[in-house]
């Protein structure tokens, strides 16, 4: 089962990403020790569980994590 959009904020925070924009979706980015842009994702606002595992999956591949590193982060 996916998990919700606070999960997914909480894992990208713990992985060092940063909120960089609100508009309609929010911008979530990592960035290298030099500065620039290492990964960058987008999320709808609010906290409702993401619907289909195709939309988790492109998260995950934007955010360069896989399933399994992620539920280890979010289950500690």
């Amino acid at each position: 089962m996916p998990p919700t959009l606070r999960e997914v904020r909480y894992v990208l925070r713990a992985n060092g990403f940063t909120l960089a924009r609100v508009r309609k979706h929010e911008t979530w980015v990592r960035t290298n020790q030099v500065g620039e842009v290492d990964a960058k994702t987008r999320l709808s606002k609010g906290n409702a569980e993401i619907k289909s595992n195709r939309l988790f999956k492109a998260i995950l591949e934007q955010a360069k994590k896989d399933e399994e590193e992620f539920r280890r982060k979010l289950h500690g």
